[in-house]
């Protein structure tokens, strides 16, 4: 069986190999220090990429532990809204808190009497559908904005959509392809903000390991990011083709930003992909009832290229 249904980390495997000469490229640092430096960089990577620059980085367990450390948080009476097609992830974590996720289509069509009432989960602009949202510029600052996939590596439409937000958060797992390591943060000019969530890591969640934060002190210090974005990108280019071929058997076409192939999901659909060996992430539009098979178009390339080779050709066998 071929699994596309997540990103393959493979980064992350030399740099284990690695390791030894990694831990002892950290003599003489401590963990504080390589919060520091981290922070420093998280701000100047936004700073140069969206224009915007944070006040507070706060370090997280992940991306998940970030948006677990927001929702705890969060205003009993606050609403929480997203888009229909959404990660699962969402809603255990907003139920987790005691929140209820309420589902739209577009952000931008909510009445402006909601916006004191709720707060917006807008996922990266760009990703992972594939279609740039004209919701970044919903006119609200009442926006968390999952920015993830916020790369250059995942757009092709030249402007990146900066959505008017209050918070932000990241992870390494896509920008890098460091998910081992679980390494997110959170970004806000808030200072009442920062301090909650400050204040709630050093109470009640760990999980920011000083080994993770020597991987990737390392990393960032002896890595191009803009050389490796610009390799990561042509190298998404280029499996983009590949997936293309699938588009008279999924009725979508590939989408010309994000890292996944979305393709409806029906019986005869389905029956193909079993056939064909090849597994993906079931995904459901609540709104519309619909399926779709998501795809990963990051794996590993030669796996990529075999899952769609084995689907053409079942489809013309079946």
């Amino acid at each position: 069986m071929i699994n596309l249904k997540f990103g393959d980390p493979v980064l992350i495997r030399s740099f284990i190999r690695n390791y030894p000469r990694v831990v002892e490229s950290r003599m003489g640092y401590t963990p504080d220090d390589m919060a520091k430096y981290l922070r420093k960089w998280i701000r100047d990577y936004c700073a140069s990429h969206f224009s915007i620059t944070y006040k507070h980085i706060i370090l997280t367990h992940g991306a998940t532990g970030a948006l677990d450390i927001i929702f705890h948080k969060l205003n009993p009476d606050k609403k929480i809204i997203t888009h229909a097609l959404h990660f699962d992830w969402y809603d255990k974590l907003a139920a987790k808190h005691g929140h209820d996720i309420a589902l739209t289509k577009s952000f931008s069509s909510l009445l402006p009497d909601l916006h004191n009432k709720s707060v917006y989960l807008l996922d990266s602009p760009c990703n992972p559908w594939g279609n740039v949202t004209a919701d970044h510029s919903l006119d609200s600052s009442a926006v968390l904005w999952d920015s993830v996939y916020a790369s250059p590596v995942y757009l092709n439409s030249g402007v990146f959509p900066i959505p008017k937000h209050e918070i932000i958060i990241g992870s390494f797992s896509k920008m890098l392809g460091l998910s081992g390591l679980r390494l997110g943060w959170i970004g806000t000019n808030n200072d009442l903000l920062a301090a909650s969530y400050s204040e709630i890591i050093e109470t009640t969640y760990c999980g920011l390991s000083a080994a993770s934060m020597s991987v990737l002190k390392y990393t960032l210090s002896v890595t191009d990011i803009g050389r490796f974005e610009q390799i990561a990108k042509n190298t998404l280019n280029t499996v983009r083709e590949d997936f293309d071929k699938l588009r008279n058997i999924f009725s979508l076409n590939v989408p010309v930003n994000g890292m996944f192939y979305m393709g409806v999901l029906d019986k005869h659909n389905k029956k193909i992909l079993e056939r064909a060996g090849v597994i993906g992430l079931e995904r459901h539009d609540k709104l519309t009832n619909n399926y779709y098979i998501r795809l990963n178009m990051c794996a590993d390339l030669a796996d990529m290229r075999a899952a769609v080779k084995s689907i053409l050709k079942t489809d013309k066998t079946k």
